[in-house]
């Protein structure tokens, strides 16, 4: 069963627009590693909010992913962060 992840990641005061530039460098990485189905990036208007949108074929597949990232890649976006959030389901049904 495959599963979607939403992850905000709130930036810093006036880190907004640096946050966006390293996460065009690193998430063409987050598309190709094996298992990721879907990538998507949204930015909430008007607030410090980037948004991650993500499916992978399994929950196995995204933790490989999670921990592959924090050795590679993670330290570009880091200084941009104040904090995030991860929400996880598992997908039922696509129509």
């Amino acid at each position: 069963m495959s599963v979607v992840v939403v992850i905000d990641l709130i930036a810093k005061d006036d880190h907004l627009e640096p946050l966006i530039e390293q996460l065009h460098k690193i998430l063409p990485d987050t598309k190709a590693y094996d298992g990721c189905l879907f990538l998507k990036m949204a930015v909430y208007k008007g607030k410090n909010v980037v948004a991650l949108y993500e499916e992978w074929e399994t929950k196995e597949h995204q933790e490989a992913y999670a921990a592959w990232r924090i050795e590679n890649g993670h330290e570009l976006i880091e200084p941009h962060i104040e904090t995030f959030q991860a929400t996880y389901a598992d997908v039922l049904n696509t129509y």
